[in-house]
């Protein structure tokens, strides 16, 4: 059974402060995660403006347990909540704040449970109080030392760990959380980072108000930490202002945990050190917004319903979609010339998810990356010095050249793109197998700016049980009512081996003397392909009215023709990542596969996996699903489940994870302080940028204003 999850979250008052949404949004927001093991403990301390009865509405749905009375203040009922929790983990979820990604428990507790460790933590975003992104606050670990490493309430902590530890320290205000995670660390304790950004932090809790009084609780705890390694107040307090001495340092090394050990060295490997100590001000936990040009070139086929609209216009189309829904990012659209009529068309019409797109001008100084989802990086984009990123969907025209002769010409776009790459590009693959051959072959790239972005079908692609829909359907496809029918959507290439699936089923309908099945061949050209199986197979000509040629098939009529057909057999010999098995599972089509390269990383147990070349074994899968109903209706339900494994949403989490990775260096840092000199000498005005709130010295007088 999956390990119990404690989540606490304090109330007071929260009527009265306006809050109530906040409280619904929090609560809405445990209840709907994807983790089936989890208690929710609200703490309430004795409010008296209907705040219980708000709560008690979700008690009485089962969604929580809740405890209303007095108490000390905020760490006071942290604690109560540490002491009614039954969890092998705690987290706590701020009443103000949200986990806006059902994923997050589960995704913490995996990684907690596969390193053996004592906390997790992750990503977050601040948002101000009207929900809007403030930014993306980029757990830093390896800085414990001079700052809180991350947002506490991405934290999942063992519980007999906050017990063993002492829990929080009431007597502090606004900084116990600090002092906790110091404590912890200090310990040996083992903490994991969960690769997901699942909280948004609203800035106006009781740190982000109190920001002075929080900073001279932090100044205490470091100071009381750093007297035990025998150093001074004053040393503790440039620990507090990002010059933390060397010797310090690598005497509080002795007591960390190994990995939490490596990420110290990490972060101080990009901190300039100086006999005053370490230089903490190019530090940049807070990221700003990051600002992304996508080159959008193919949705100039958007309006079109030809061959246009391929498997990769889909994968730009989702991609883009998904990407302008993240706060964190700015997205703007890039394109070739010839297609900037119709790239400004779609912006101009508002057209489906492109609500929020705009058109790059040119000015790239505002930028911060370049993603090019298809095409060759242009080379005055290069110049400029943008991190650049591209997409690449598998190695086919350089491992099988004779399988894929035009994309393996040197003038292909593909070639193009391939020739292109430098050490200094970052690729996403859409595939493990895809990864390790590009690492394998491409020596020009760097392996580390290599990572797998697994792709996703379209949610056009769905079971579409409309019986009467199909009907329409079958008539426009002139696909015969009183038949069952196998369907097949894919390209001719050769590595497709639509030759050899076809050749066999013509084989399993001859053997078995089949009358009431036929095979279904989406999409156009089939002369040549139909000339070169009527060279593999004597007397085709007897079967031919077996095989239904559709031409282009609408989009819209996708789900209904998979959702219907007996099976999908893609027999390809290549797929860097094989999109069309996923569609078709995802619909609920029971698939036939070959086992080789990316496809068992798709359809893995959910679907029949043979060898490309085994006629043997094609001839009994098509029997198998054909004679037992009960195995095909099996492979319908593990298809579907096995389909929720991918999503666009998955996709992109790996791209924006790598983007803010690596756009650091070109972030301002919050933490930068500067001086307008007057005659290069008399400070005149200094400014020191905490967070959101911007503390000034005017001659001396000190002001406070926000971003």
């Amino acid at each position: 059974m999956s390990a119990l999850v404690s989540v606490v979250t304090i109330t007071y008052n929260i009527i009265n402060a306006g809050r109530k949404e906040f409280l619904r949004q929090c609560i809405e927001s445990v209840h709907n995660q994807t983790y089936g093991n989890i208690e929710h403990i609200v703490i309430d301390g004795a409010s008296t403006d209907g705040t219980v009865e708000l709560i008690r509405e979700y008690a009485d749905k089962g969604w929580l347990t809740y405890y209303s009375e007095p108490d000390k203040g905020i760490y006071d009922a942290m604690n109560k909540g540490i002491e009614k929790a039954t969890g092998k983990y705690i987290a706590f979820l701020n009443s103000d704040d949200f986990w806006h990604d059902p994923r997050g428990v589960e995704e913490s507790v995996k990684y907690l449970e596969k390193e053996n460790a004592d906390f997790s933590y992750a990503a977050c975003y601040y948002l101000d109080e009207n929900g809007n992104c403030i930014g993306c606050l980029k757990p830093q670990i390896g800085s414990f030392y001079v700052r809180m490493p991350f947002s506490h309430q991405t934290m999942f902590t063992k519980r007999e760990k906050m017990l063993e530890l002492g829990k929080f320290d009431d007597s502090l205000k606004s900084a116990a959380d600090y002092d906790f995670v110091y404590r912890l660390i200090l310990s040996g304790a083992k903490g994991v980072q969960a690769p997901l950004n699942f909280t948004s932090f609203r800035f106006i809790g009781i740190s982000s108000i109190q920001a002075d009084a929080s900073a001279k609780e932090c100044e205490k705890i470091l100071e009381k930490f750093f007297s035990q390694y025998g150093f001074s107040r004053e040393d503790s307090y440039k620990c507090w202002n990002y010059r933390p001495k060397k010797e310090f340092v690598e005497k509080i090394k002795d007591d960390l945990d190994a990995a939490i050990c490596e990420e110290v060295e990490k972060t101080l490997s990009v901190c300039p050190l100086s006999k005053k100590g370490y230089y903490f001000n190019y530090f940049i936990p807070m990221i700003r917004k990051i600002k992304v040009i996508y080159d959008a070139t193919l949705l100039e086929n958007l309006y079109k319903k030809n061959n246009a609209r391929t498997g990769i216009f889909f994968v730009v189309y989702n991609v883009l979609a998904e990407l302008l829904k993240r706060p964190e990012l700015e997205v703007y659209a890039y394109c070739e010339k010839h297609a900037e009529k119709a790239i400004a068309q779609v912006i101009a019409d508002k057209k489906e998810k492109f609500t929020q797109l705009k058109m790059y001008t040119g000015n790239i100084t505002d930028f911060d990356i370049f993603f090019s989802p298809v095409f060759k990086i242009p080379d005055e984009i290069r110049k400029t010095g943008i991190c650049c990123f591209t997409f690449l969907y598998d190695l086919v025209a350089i491992l099988f050249p004779e399988l894929q002769r035009d994309a393996a010409r040197q003038d292909s776009w593909y070639m193009q793109v391939i020739n292109s790459l430098t050490s200094h590009d970052y690729i996403f693959t859409i595939s493990d197998w895809t990864k390790h051959d590009v690492i394998k072959i491409l020596k020009a790239v760097d392996p580390k700016k290599v990572s797998t972005a697994l792709l996703a079908a379209n949610n056009t692609f769905y079971p579409d049980i409309d019986k009467e829909k199909h009907v329409a359907i079958r008539k426009k496809y002139q696909i015969p009512l009183d038949k069952k029918y196998i369907f097949s959507l894919c390209t001719l290439e050769p590595r497709k081996n639509l030759i050899f699936t076809v050749k066999n089923f013509v084989e399993f309908i001859k053997k078995n003397q089949i009358e009431d099945l036929v095979f279904v061949l989406g999409g156009g050209a089939w002369e040549s392909f139909i000339q070169q199986l009527d060279a593999e197979i004597d007397n085709l000509e007897q079967y031919k009215a077996k095989i239904i040629k559709t031409g282009y098939i609408d989009d819209c009529d996708l789900a209904s023709l998979y959702s219907h057909a007996l099976c999908s057999p893609y027999m390809s010999l290549y797929e860097g990542f094989g999109l069309p098995p996923l569609e078709a599972m995802q619909c609920g089509c029971p698939v036939i596969s070959s086992n080789t390269s990316s496809l068992p990383e798709v359809v893995g147990e959910a679907g029949i996996m043979l060898d490309p070349h085994n006629s043997e074994a094609m001839i009994k899968a098509y029997a198998k699903i054909y004679y037992d109903e009960i195995y095909r209706n099996e492979l319908i339900e593990k298809s579907l489940e096995r389909a929720k494994l991918f999503s666009w949403k998955n996709t992109v989490d790996v791209m924006v994870n790598s983007f803010m990775a690596v756009n650091t260096n070109r972030q301002y840092s919050r933490y930068k302080q500067f001086s307008i000199k007057l005659f290069g000498v008399i400070p005149l005005l200094t400014i020191k940028n905490i967070g959101t709130k911007n503390k000034v010295s005017l001659f001396g007088m000190k002001l406070f204003y926000y971003e």
